[in-house]
């Protein structure tokens, strides 16, 4: 399991403390925050992926996340949350996944990096979902 979550919150702990509404249909209901150093501040329950390999790993064991905040500029490596955006997409598309409602937002200083990510997802939400 990778070890991104904050050191104050273990997996076992972040997942049994959700409640029902972390649950719909057997399968798991989550947000994904992916960001190198920023946490939520919105009060609601979030998976915290501090890289790319992180957030991979939890799509690929808890299927796609409702709701995905991303930044770009994952530290110093050259990995990006574009890169994890293209890759999201074409994980979807290669096993026809149906639309489960996900949203995304874009919360990255980087404003190229913002953009780039924000119009990818658009453009992917209008054409293959809706």
């Amino acid at each position: 399991m990778p070890g991104f979550l904050s050191s104050y919150v273990s997996t076992t702990r972040l997942v049994s403390d959700c409640g029902e509404d972390f649950y719909e249909g057997g399968l798991m209901n989550y947000k994904l925050w992916l960001d190198d150093e920023r946490y939520p501040t919105d009060g609601t329950v979030w998976v915290i992926a501090r890289n790319f390999s992180d957030a991979r790993w939890y799509v690929e064991n808890y299927g796609l996340p409702v709701f995905i905040s991303f930044d770009h500029d994952l530290g110093p490596s050259k990995i990006t949350g574009m890169d994890f955006c293209k890759w999201l997409v074409n994980y979807i598309m290669d096993r026809d996944l149906p639309y489960n409602g996900m949203e995304y937002a874009v919360h990255s200083a980087n404003p190229v990096g913002a953009a780039n990510i924000d119009s990818y997802m658009a453009q992917f939400l209008e054409d293959y979902w809706k």
